[in-house]
């Protein structure tokens, strides 16, 4: 096996540049339509509910629900616009520009759901904030050390690669076919279970889209003609498949439960899988010092404080959430039972 440059290079400075600040622009408007497009269907299913009066009634009648494909068009755009955000910049500052999805929801919650925004949440969106700030800051320009199809092929018939993505596939196939019968009902392990199937797919989706993009880049830079290969083909059939088992299981949480929460817990399960398969496959932290891996994790630390912040005033019962009371009371979420009303 031929042996890759242990650092990577950014060969035209300005066209990485170039590529670094779109990636940006279109993960913060994904991030803005994600917020928005699951405030829309938090609207639609109240609205379903009100209207109906079976479970079953409501479950129909969303398809001619107008505010239920508003969402669903916004939410499909959210999807494509993180996709081609991928391809354009780092998966690590993509992955970390994702955290804004956070507050946002949380802040559109409060608008328009009349959610409660308390002091401890309003605490945790901010280190979400700051964490990614301090992530965006410190990644560099680059996409990885993977520049060729024939690079990428050897990294995913690399070991680690191949546990990785076997280990990720046979866990959503476990999940699919064996745990979700048995946790049919509402509760806080279908939801696990939905949002681990969301993000364990949507890893290996992260790794399809940059792999296509890997394959593009090199046809129309390097002059080779990857759109004959195989790999090629298998890449796009696997984002294919991989976004549309992840974009209906990830609505599927969004359905049933609270949304500042789901996106919440979502975040910490994809950033943590999606950056794993990333390092292992793209390597895109061997372009980064010691400073900038450090300031890097660091921010990352930041950002799950804030999450677990997020969630400290409406699941635990502990002294935190005399902070929160100081806002104007605190007030507690647990998993509801199905009907769609669930909002904090």
């Amino acid at each position: 096996m031929p042996t890759l440059p242990a650092i990577c290079e950014i060969t035209d400075p300005m066209m990485a540049s170039e590529s670094h600040y779109v990636g940006v622009i279109l993960a913060l408007a994904s991030t803005a339509f994600f917020g928005f497009g699951a405030i829309v269907k938090k609207k639609a299913w109240a609205k379903i509910s009100a209207q109906s009066k079976h479970s079953d009634e409501g479950a129909c009648s969303c398809w001619r629900e107008p505010l239920f494909w508003v969402c669903l068009g916004l939410l499909v755009f959210a999807e494509v616009l993180k996709g081609v955000a991928y391809t354009r910049a780092s998966a690590l500052l993509v992955t970390a520009l994702w955290v804004l999805s956070i507050p946002i929801t949380y802040l559109f919650s409060a608008i328009f759901l009349k959610e409660t925004l308390t002091l401890l949440r309003e605490m945790g969106c901010l280190l979400c904030l700051m964490g990614g700030l301090v992530v965006v800051n410190h990644i560099p320009n680059t996409q990885g050390c993977v520049n060729t199809l024939s690079q990428l092929y050897e990294r995913l018939i690399d070991p680690m690669a191949v546990v990785f993505c076997s280990a990720a596939l046979g866990f959503t196939l476990v999940l699919l076919y064996f745990s979700s019968p048995k946790y049919a009902a509402d509760g806080p392990a279908t939801s696990l279970i939905f949002l681990s199937i969301a993000a364990s797919i949507g890893s290996l989706y992260v790794i399809a889209i940059k792999g296509y993009s890997v394959a593009t880049m090199d046809h129309f830079i390097n002059s080779r003609s990857t759109f004959t290969e195989p790999l090629t083909y298998v890449l796009v059939s696997s984002h294919f498949t991989c976004c549309a088992v992840h974009f209906v299981y990830l609505n599927k949480a969004l359905d049933r439960y609270n949304v500042s929460s789901t996106s919440s817990i979502y975040y910490v399960l994809s950033t943590t899988l999606t950056l794993t398969g990333t390092a292992i496959i793209y390597r895109e932290w061997s372009a980064m010092d010691f400073t900038s891996v450090t300031a890097t994790l660091a921010g990352y630390f930041t950002i799950l404080v804030g999450v677990i912040l997020l969630h400290a005033d409406s699941i635990y019962r502990s002294p935190l959430t005399c902070f929160a009371s100081l806002s104007g009371g605190v007030t507690r979420t647990y998993w509801p039972a199905k009907g769609h009303s669930d909002f904090v």
